[in-house]
């Protein structure tokens, strides 16, 4: 009897076993960055998920009344995706200025926003650092608008960061707004 060995049977076995260890892969590297610590709305994904109505009620009325822009005279823009225009900027030293700017037809006062501000890595909490800055009030003429405002100016000095990708994530609320902004910044 002339015995042929065949090769499916083992064939299909290895499909099983690589099919087993795609699905091993994949939790664990989707449990590396699980989507409930998302920080996007510095809130728990629960919270963002129960009151998302009333969140984007709050930032259409900060829109409507405010506007958050970093004095970037001193930084270097440069493009990080050319497909979705997303920009960033290259950061050479440790100050930045963040300016609150009230819109004319604004009906909300300054001194009823907080300001909290987050320096964070894209892809890890790990060195997450919230930022104390230094509030100064004023009609300003704002140079990036080319206009005079009444404008919040917060300076902040920031701690020495390792080269690579960070976001400064900034969150600005009182009882009827809530403003967030993520600017994308290289040290390099």
């Amino acid at each position: 009897m002339d015995k042929k060995k065949s090769f499916w049977p083992y064939g299909i076995l290895l499909s099983i076993f690589a099919i087993v260890l795609a699905c091993i892969a994949t939790i664990i590297f989707a449990s590396q960055y699980p989507v409930y610590e998302d920080d996007s709305f510095f809130l728990s994904y629960q919270e963002v998920k129960d009151n998302y109505d009333e969140l984007e009620t709050k930032q259409n009325n900060f829109d409507k009344n405010f506007a958050l822009k970093l004095d970037d005279r001193e930084l270097k823009e440069q493009v990080i995706d050319t497909k979705r225009d997303k920009k960033a900027y290259i950061l050479k030293d440790s100050n930045l200025t963040l300016l609150l700017i009230k819109q004319q037809k604004g009906k909300f006062d300054f001194k009823d926003v907080n300001l909290t501000a987050k320096l964070t890595r894209p892809h890890t909490n790990e060195n997450d650092a919230f930022l104390q800055g230094v509030e100064e009030y004023g009609v300003v003429n704002v140079p990036i608008v080319g206009a005079k405002f009444d404008t919040k100016i917060y300076s902040f000095i920031l701690p020495p960061l390792a080269k690579g990708r960070w976001q400064l994530k900034v969150k600005a609320e009182n009882e009827e707004i809530l403003g967030f902004k993520s600017f994308e910044f290289f040290v390099q």
